[in-house]
């Protein structure tokens, strides 16, 4: 007999069924330090679809959010070439600091959203040499292509 505050686990089957579908994901980014010298940082990449929106959380070994994004992609007044619509996407920061190079990442994660739904974008990045790594455009690219990839 069960309680009604009692947790119950959910089987492998049960949970296929469940409305929220999340996925995690580890991404090794390369990072190049000053030296010439590269390495990895272990980005955890962590993607929830909820019904009206998808959530994309990227964290190293902080382990939690530093900066909150919502991606809205929105009409654009601009006249488009041919039947092209031109994309165009609002970054609101719901929660934290942003700066230049979390800015671009949310909006890079916008334009390859596959889903018509916004996007909540969460950062998290304890490790200067992660921190670094987002200046460079091959780096990016890469870790918004395995984003891609997930969704």
């Amino acid at each position: 007999m069960s309680d009604a505050g009692e947790l119950i686990l959910l089987d492998e089957s049960e949970a296929k069924e469940f409305p929220v579908q999340t996925s995690s994901h580890i991404f090794n980014l390369e990072v190049s330090s000053g030296a010439g010298e590269a390495s990895e940082a272990e980005l955890s990449v962590v993607v929830t679809k909820f019904a009206n929106k998808t959530q994309i959380l990227i964290l190293d070994s902080c382990v939690k959010a530093t900066v909150l994004y919502e991606v809205k992609k929105d009409r654009s007044t601009a006249e488009s070439k041919g039947n092209e619509e031109k994309q165009v996407f609002s970054v609101n920061v719901l929660f934290g600091t942003a700066t230049e190079e979390l800015d671009v990442l949310a909006r890079l994660l916008g334009q390859v959203n596959p889903s018509e739904k916004n996007l909540i974008v969460g950062l998290g990045f304890r490790e200067a040499a992660s921190k670094s790594s987002l200046s460079h455009p091959k780096a990016v690219r890469k870790l918004v292509d395995f984003v891609k990839s997930v969704l």
